[in-house]
């Protein structure tokens, strides 16, 4: 128990994570738990979504309509974390749907904020508990239609419904700046996305340029 009490002051963020988990209050601190306990600490996707606000997470998602931007041009929803952001967000799930009945769509990825968004959506907390004052997730919900195609496809999928559900067995990761795109192959077709995220505060390590 000390050793582990030892790591939770490097990871303060954990710690108070599990002192919520074990019905803590905060000055009390995990040292009060007996040696005859022995914590198991469920790190990133194993942490229960009610407990991702106590160790510094916060549960966002956003949604937008982007409409058929004419012959010769692909319409593409986008999830930024802008520049000198000092956050990590985590993707979890995203749906999106088209005009068409049927379509390929790309998620891409870029490690740079896309030019030419013109559509913006202000998102929203998951956790209503976050909702009271002005504050805003960091990341941004964007949208274009034109005639450029950026960054590098990773998943391709083709659409026959009315709308596809994908939820990310593996998230996907956007450090600042950094966008996750959803992509349309056919042109002058609309599309509607919607992203589930969680955003944290980076680390020191984390912000250093170079890995």
């Amino acid at each position: 128990m000390p050793k582990f009490n030892e790591l939770l002051s490097v990871a303060q963020r954990y710690a108070t994570g599990l002192a919520a988990q074990l019905g803590l209050e905060e000055q009390e601190g995990v040292t009060t738990v007996g040696p005859e306990i022995m914590p198991v600490l469920e790190l990133g996707e194993g942490m229960p979504p009610e407990m991702r606000r106590w160790a510094g997470e916060r549960l966002c998602g956003g949604s937008i309509s982007q409409a058929a931007g004419g012959a010769g041009t692909f319409a593409r929803a986008v999830l930024e974390n802008p520049a000198d952001t000092a956050i990590v967000a985590i993707v979890e799930e995203i749906w999106f749907g088209m005009g068409a009945s049927a379509s390929l769509v790309d998620l891409r990825t870029a490690p740079n904020i896309v030019s030419g968004l013109v559509g913006l959506q202000v998102p929203t907390f998951r956790d209503t508990s976050l909702q009271f004052g002005t504050s805003a997730p960091v990341c941004r919900v964007r949208s274009a239609a034109d005639a450029t195609s950026p960054g590098s496809t990773y998943s391709t999928w083709r659409k026959a419904g009315d709308q596809i559900s994908v939820q990310l067995r593996h998230p996907i990761v956007l450090r600042s700046p950094g966008s996750l795109i959803v992509f349309v192959q056919t042109a002058n077709i609309i599309l509607e996305a919607s992203f589930l995220w969680r955003e944290r505060p980076a680390t020191r390590r984390e912000l250093q340029t170079a890995l």
